[in-house]
C-alpha cells in the first residue's frame, strides 16, 4: 500500500477498551432510563459490530498487518466474552434465553473473520499493484 496511507499507531487493544467502555456506559444508561432488559443485549451487539467494521477497516492502512491481527484477534475475542457477560449481568438475561441475541452474535463471528479475509485480499492486492507500479515505471 502507498506509505503516505499507512498508519503506525493502530492499537487494537485500545479499539477494545473504548468501545467496551462506551457499550457498558451504554448499557447501564439503557437500563437505568429505559428500563428494557434488551437493551443491554442491542447495546452490545452494536458496538460489538462497530468494532468488527472498524477494526478491520483499520487493518487495511496499519504498517504492520501480522502484528495488527495478532493483537486485533484476542481482542475481538475478549470484546465477545466480555460485551456478553456484561449484557448479562446487566440484563439480567442469559444467552441461552434470547436466541435471537446468540444468532446475532454467531454472524458478528463469521462477519469479523470475513472483513478480516476481505481486508487481508485488499491490502495484499494493493500492495501488489503498487510494487507492480513501480517496476514497470522505474521508480
Amino acid at each position: 500500500m502507498a506509505e503516505h496511507l499507512k498508519i503506525n499507531n493502530i492499537q487494537p487493544r485500545m479499539q477494545g477498551l473504548v468501545l467496551g467502555a462506551t457499550a457498558l456506559v451504554f448499557m447501564l444508561v439503557g437500563r437505568l432510563i429505559l428500563q428494557k432488559p434488551d437493551f443491554a443485549w442491542t447495546s452490545s451487539a452494536a458496538f460489538l459490530l462497530f468494532f468488527v467494521v472498524f477494526n478491520n477497516g483499520a487493518a487495511i492502512f496499519t504498517t504492520n498487518y501480522g502484528k495488527y491481527v495478532q493483537q486485533a484477534l484476542p481482542t475481538f475475542v475478549a470484546l465477545l466474552v466480555a460485551m456478553g457477560l456484561l449484557a448479562t449481568l446487566i440484563s439480567g438475561i442469559s444467552i441461552h434465553d434470547k436466541p435471537a441475541f446468540r444468532t446475532i452474535y454467531i454472524i458478528m463471528i463469521m462477519a469479523y473473520f470475513s472483513l478480516m479475509a476481505l481486508a487481508f485480499f485488499i491490502r495484499k492486492s494493493v500492495d501488489f499493484l503498487n510494487n507492480r507500479d513501480q517496476e514497470i515505471n522505474g521508480n
